[in-house]
């Protein structure tokens, strides 16, 4: 019934229309003062789910009064449908002032979906086709259909629905562009699906961020006034692609030619004649351009293109009513001429004109940035406009450009010695470690260039001198009390409560903490959302003593782990029993420094102790110690005492109850691996623990590697000493750990001795850094990797190269090798340079080129035969990596003939290995290495191991003997 409604609808549109618009081609209408002839220009749908209205309706008024501006005599259909789930609500009008109040009307300033307040799990998931088909219904024939959407559909998967939009297209002939705006992060939810129905229309997919939309909707012009029923379609091509492609098409008996692309694209037209084409109009409409092509000549054209990525291209053309000899120039108002978009002769107001072409009046293009392209101060003209650029930039067609002040001495100001730093519309300098200065003014720094002052007082550089101060006597004091250990988040709702976060990334000097006593940094871990703060900050290590004057120390923040970020700190020891720290800035909020009352406190009423701790006075020191127990047996079977050893490629982690090893004689502060300077730390959460952590490679902290056919093992030994009285002293308690891992790629680096390899750091989602490695191994398992300062290999040999990242936090992200290459030196920008990987694929005309793993994990792999460049003895390997984000992303290259990649270079980081000697050997052909089972690439799997729990058990009642 709905479908047999809005058919007769549309039937009585139409009817409407031509009974009313279409008597001959034109008829006589005032507009605005204007006695014009009016004809139908092509009809505006708008198709929107839950977007607020404030994200697309000022943009939408805009292009539809540019439209009405330049052509005030044309009549279209104003239609808008707008969808929530399953609920359409339909709108349609003829009048432009009408449907835009209709558009702002609908004004509500958040959406009513959660998605945008909960991220992509929370999808609206409304009646996308349902909605396109009432639109389509609805729209009388060349209709332009814009659907803002979400990109989630409910209804993907109803056939009959889809066919009946197929059917509708095919007889309608409508073209529908699909604008899919994300929030949190880009989607790719059923956007196959948007892509072929767009194509089936001659449309386009583009993907905006939601703040973006106004400036995608502004470029929509074109469209909008291409001439009714008039077009023919020539060229549709939709292809994943990098490199230059060449395309044909043939032309006859047309007026115009309308091209627009999607993607990253560049394209050269050529006509048949073999000229460049009289292109009047580029628009920029989201990530694509439009251009329309006059004057068009029958034959066959030629399309060239430049592309990187899914693209697609479009052509229309367009045949010109026989209306010759209406007007000529001389007709026209001075600022008009005779001529108009689909071979209508009429008078057109020129760019920057509005008007009917008898009347036409200036624009002001300073009141629409899209308009002008001034990021500066723009001064409106006749028919055009002025830009004045601001200092520091200078105008060219884009607009205002920054000038890189820092290419030449004569555009800067700073001083010889100094670093200069271009950024955009300015510049700053900077003197170089040992000098001192603003960059303008540079001279040498006594304080950094020896040691002039006594280890007691910090040298403090002043222009043209320095002086050695004491911060005992010079500091600042900080005496906030949101900074007590004991400060915990305001209840359950503490995430939205902003005033109770606090950061410290403003600090620069020396501090003194002090609140009703002197207070210290805390020497243990703190958990997370204490003092004041989501991320505190303690001291890993030991305060000093006044005899040992000013030292360096180590600070760690908890976030995730204990200690997330480091920094180092210079501290001192004060008469009168105070601490001075030399601090720097967090390196984001919310991190700050906590405190605790020093220990010659006079009471407990500010100590914070765990659960398994007691505050009282031991030997007159007042702090936190742990209770006791008699039945020690009865309390370690309770507790279940046993070391808790946590195992990752990145880390082991040994845990030990504080109180429990104090309760069996045993002394916390001198735990340690083999090597005595890997010391444990305590954290104190609701428990005291005492951990210490391993990198499980091979010598890490005196740790040995074992290894056999399937796994390798990490050993080392944990040890610790029993308290010892005046009287007798025992020697340490030792304790076998280990960690064994599946072999892989990765861990085989741990077991090399000096193995050949390149790392980098690389950034992930913006949340973290981990380090990224690539070596060259010997054989096809990526087992053995060479090892030694220099490899000599000859070019009969085929080089097997891996590609790593640590494990992350982030579990969808993937290493993509973006390009890999040689060179014949360390250059990466060498001009002789042979791509064994390009745009994410291997080089297809290689035959030795064999790439195992790209864009699937956190590794990479390729392989390939030695070869050497003509007139060199050495080769360098370099690779471009980046992360890619499987949510948001195809991260799997698609490798035919041409490349699938997206230009990424902005994230990409470079390795580079070598050099490669050459032995000498000739160049012999080799085979393809065949691509290997999966049994043969699988993932390192972390398998923790103690000695039987009897033995640990056993050895824990030793303890307490």
């Amino acid at each position: 019934m709905a479908y047999v409604f809005h058919l007769l609808v549309a039937l009585l549109v139409t009817q409407l229309t031509t009974s009313q618009w279409t008597d001959g081609p034109y008829y006589t209408s005032i507009t605005e003062g204007y006695t014009c002839r009016a004809k139908e220009l092509t009809s505006f749908t708008l198709v929107k789910d839950y977007i607020p209205s404030w994200m697309y309706s000022y943009s939408t008024a805009r292009l539809l009064n540019r439209i009405t501006n330049r052509f005030p005599c044309g009549i279209r259909q104003y239609t808008s449908v707008s969808i929530k789930n399953t609920d359409i609500s339909e709108y349609i009008t003829h009048s432009k002032d009408d449907f835009v109040n209709q558009i702002n009307s609908d004004y509500s300033y958040y959406s009513s979906c959660s998605y945008y307040f909960y991220g992509p799990e929370y999808y609206c998931n409304q009646s996308l086709l349902y909605g396109l088909k009432e639109a389509l219904l609805i729209s009388p024939p060349g209709s332009f259909v814009l659907v803002l959407t979400d990109g989630t559909i409910s209804d993907a998967n109803d056939t009959a629905l889809l066919n009946d939009i197929y059917s509708l297209l095919e007889d309608k002939q409508s073209q529908v562009f699909f604008m899919v705006y994300w929030y949190w992060t880009p989607k790719n939810v059923q956007n196959s699906l948007l892509q072929y129905i767009a194509s089936r229309s001659y449309g386009l997919v583009s993907n905006t961020y939601i703040y973006d939309i106004w400036g995608a909707i502004y470029g929509l012009d074109l469209f909008l006034t291409k001439p009714l029923n008039a077009s023919v379609r020539i060229l549709n091509l939709n292809v994943n692609a990098s490199g230059e492609i060449k395309e044909t098409f043939n032309t006859t008996a047309l007026t115009h030619l309308l091209v627009y692309t999607n993607g990253n694209v560049n394209i050269t037209l050529t006509n048949p004649d073999g000229n460049d084409p009289d292109i009047v109009q580029s628009q920029l409409y989201s990530s694509g351009h439009a251009y329309l092509v006059k004057h068009s000549v029958s034959g066959e054209w030629t399309l060239d293109l430049r592309c990187n990525g899914s693209i697609s291209v479009m052509v229309l053309g367009f045949t010109g009513l026989p209306l010759t000899g209406e007007c000529s120039n001389s007709d026209c108002h001075p600022n008009a001429t005779c001529e108009e978009f689909g071979g209508y002769q009429e008078c057109t107001c020129k760019k920057g004109f509005r008007g009917d072409g008898i009347q036409c009046y200036d624009i002001n293009e300073c009141e629409d940035y899209w308009l002008n392209r001034c990021n500066g101060y723009c001064e409106n003209t006749e028919g055009s406009y002025n830009c004045s650029c601001y200092s520091g930039l200078k105008y060219t067609e884009e607009g205002c450009v920054d000038i890189d002040e820092c290419s030449s001495k004569d555009l800067n100001n700073c001083h010889p010695l100094a670093l200069c730093l271009n950024y955009w519309s300015w510049y700053s300098c900077r003197c170089p470690y040992g000098y001192f200065g603003d960059g303008y003014f540079c001279e040498v720094n006594e304080c950094q260039q020896g040691t002039p002052c006594d280890p007691n007082t910090e040298c403090i550089k002043y222009k043209g001198h320095y002086t050695c101060s004491d911060p005992c006597s010079n500091h600042t004091v900080l005496d906030e009390p949101w900074r007590s250990l004991d400060n915990k988040p305001p209840g359950y709702y503490y995430y939205y409560d902003y005033y109770w976060y606090h950061c410290d990334n403003y600090l620069s000097g020396w501090y003194r903490f002090q609140g009703k006593t002197d207070q210290k940094i805390p020497e243990y871990c703190i958990a997370e959302q204490r003092c004041g703060t989501s991320s505190p900050i303690w001291l890993n290590g030991t305060h000093p003593i006044e005899e040992d004057g000013i030292v360096n120390r180590t600070t760690c923040s908890n976030w995730g782990d204990c200690c997330n970020w480091r920094s180092s700190v210079s501290i001192k020891a004060c008469p009168g029993d105070f601490y001075v720290y030399k601090l720097t800035g967090t390196p984001s909020c919310n991190s700050a420094y906590c405190v605790e009352p020093n220990l010659k406190m006079l009471n407990c009423s500010s100590l914070y102790c765990s659960h398994d701790e007691e505050c009282k006075r031991v030997n007159g020191v007042l702090g936190c110690y742990c209770t006791h127990s008699d039945d020690i047996h009865g309390d370690i079977h309770e507790d279940f005492p046993l070391p808790k050893l946590t195992c990752s490629t990145s880390l082991m982690r040994l845990s030990y109850r504080k109180c429990l090893l104090e309760k069996m004689g045993m002394d916390t502060s001198t735990v340690h691996l083999k090597d005595n300077g890997c010391k444990a730390y305590i954290e104190r959460e609701d428990m005291q623990m005492v951990k210490i952590d391993m990198v499980p490679q091979r010598g890490f902290c005196g740790g040995q590697i074992k290894v056999n056919a399937t796994h390798f093992t990490y050993i080392n030994t944990v040890y610790v000493s029993p308290k010892s009285d005046e009287m007798i002293q025992r020697g340490e308690i030792a304790l076998e750990v280990f960690c064994s891992y599946e072999r892989n790629m990765q861990v085989s680096l741990w077991t090399a001795i000096n193995p050949v390899l390149s790392s980098v750091n690389i950034s992930v989602g913006g949340t973290g850094s981990y380090t990224a490695r690539m070596s060259l191994f010997q054989n096809w398992d990526y087992s053995r990797p060479y090892e030694g300062s220099e490899i000599w290999l000859s070019t009969e040999t085929v080089l097997y190269v891996g590609v790593m990242v640590e494990e992350t936090k982030e579990p969808q992200f993937v290493l993509q090798m973006k390009d890999c290459y040689a060179t014949p030196t360390r250059d990466s920008g060498h001009p002789v340079k042979y791509y064994i990987i390009k745009n994410n694929c291997p080089n297809v005309n290689d035959p030795t080129v064999f790439m195992e793993e790209n864009g699937k994990s956190l590794s990479g792999r390729f392989s390939v035969q030695l070869f050497k460049f003509v007139g060199y003895n050495t080769l360098f390997l370099h690779c471009q990596i980046r992360m890619c984000d499987t949510s948001t992303e195809i991260c799997i290259p698609v490798c035919r003939m041409k490349s699938s990649s997206i230009d990424n270079n902005n994230d990409t980081q470079s390795l580079t290995l070598g050099p490669i000697y050459n032995t000498g050997a000739s160049m012999q052909p080799a085979p393809a290495p065949a691509k290997l089972p999966e049994a043969h690439s699988s993932n390192g799997v972390a398998v923790p191991s103690l000695t039987s729990l009897t033995s640990i058990l056993c050895l824990l009642l030793l303890f307490a003997c």
